[in-house]
């Protein structure tokens, strides 16, 4: 069974109530709360730098550059007001962020706060941690803005193989299989993937090389050193796959 939405989610599905939400707002509600998942168990299992990094990268690269520029739009059309939605997310991820940087997030959540006289806590600090919503997480978001369908969620590795008919692009922490239908240029792919190789190769290098650096290792801010060594965890095993991939095509 889910668990029921915290009183903060509640708010915002009450003021969704009676109409349709638009698809970016079931987007970035279902992002939020996937990403919501994926931290706390990162956490719990002391993965703290790779934490901080899906933080990150929903914050920057989804909810910044993708539901913020959506929210312009509505915002100068006059359509259904997206601020629900964008103050409950970005009050969520600062609650996720808090432990990483507890003065900025304590900042910018009592400015939040001066527009919700309803948040009962007098700090951040002291509120609660986000927990995962799975109601909300949908794919079918994501079908709508990829204009994919269907898109299906699948864990472990896949069985299919890149050929003509079928794209296969190892990302860091998933594997995305494409049925193309010969739509695409096989060799095109290749010189993508080579590219991709080299740029990731050259990135672990690097990685590899600083941690073997005695005055990194000695001036460098313990939690520093274990941000890089979390992300050279993960390029290796991205680099892992794109070999494999490579050697398919």
């Amino acid at each position: 069974s889910h668990k029921q939405p915290d009183s903060s989610t509640r708010r915002v599905l009450d003021r969704l109530a009676g109409r349709e939400p638009p698809t970016e707002d079931k987007w970035i509600l279902s992002r939020l709360n996937r990403t919501i998942g994926g931290v706390t168990g990162l956490m719990d299992g002391f993965q703290f730098g790779e934490a901080q990094r899906q933080i990150h990268d929903f914050l920057w690269g989804e909810f910044c550059d993708w539901y913020i520029e959506f929210a312009k739009i509505r915002l100068q059309s006059g359509d259904s007001s997206p601020l629900p939605v964008l103050a409950h997310v970005l009050e969520k991820s600062l609650r996720l962020l808090h432990p990483y940087l507890p003065f900025l997030t304590e900042e910018l959540w009592q400015h939040l706060k001066k527009h919700d006289g309803r948040r009962q806590v007098d700090s951040i600090m002291v509120a609660a941690y986000p927990e995962a919503d799975e109601s909300l997480i949908d794919a079918g978001s994501v079908e709508v803005l990829a204009r994919a369908r269907p898109v299906t969620f699948i864990p472990g590795e896949p069985s299919e193989k890149a050929g003509d008919n079928t794209l296969v692009l190892p990302l860091a922490a998933s594997t995305v299989v494409i049925p193309m239908a010969s739509m695409f240029d096989l060799e095109a792919e290749r010189k993508k993937l080579e590219k991709e190789l080299e740029q990731v190769r050259g990135e672990v290098a690097r990685l590899e090389a600083r941690l073997k650096d005695d005055a990194f290792l000695t001036k460098a801010p313990a939690a520093v050193v274990e941000k890089e060594r979390q992300r050279l965890y993960t390029l290796n095993d991205k680099l892992e796959k794109l070999k494999q991939q490579s050697s398919r095509l």
